[in-house]
This record gives structure tokens, sequence and C-alpha cells, in this order.
């Protein structure tokens, strides 16, 4: 599923969870504290690799 990230990620707007407390209580705090972290991650690597063609297409339009 980790090869398919990026496609679905597309496909949906981004939505972080606001605090470790929003993801599902079932999970212990240190595995939602993760969770957290490896979303975040993930957000950060998906609008870089957006905004970079937007970068690329602003300088070679100059």
């Amino acid at each position: 599923m980790h090869h398919l990230a990026g496609y679905y990620v597309k496909r949906q707007p981004l939505s972080r969870p606001k605090n470790v407390r929003a993801l599902p209580a079932t999970k212990s705090l240190r595995d939602r504290y993760a969770e957290v972290l490896r979303l975040r991650r993930a957000i950060c690597q998906t609008q870089a690799a957006l905004q970079a063609p937007a970068t690329v297409n602003r300088l070679a339009a100059k």
C-alpha cells in the first residue's frame, strides 16, 4: 500500500490530526504519537512533491 500512498493523497484533501488525542483511543499514547509523526512526515513529503513542479515551471517561465 505504501507505493500507492501518493496516488491516494492527491485524491483527498490533506487532513492533519489536530493533536495526538484526535487519533483513535484504542491505541497507546506512544503509538498515536508515532502515527502523528508519520502523518506529518508524509504530509511534508507530499507538499514538497506538489510544490516542486510549480517551482520548476516558474523558473522555466523566466
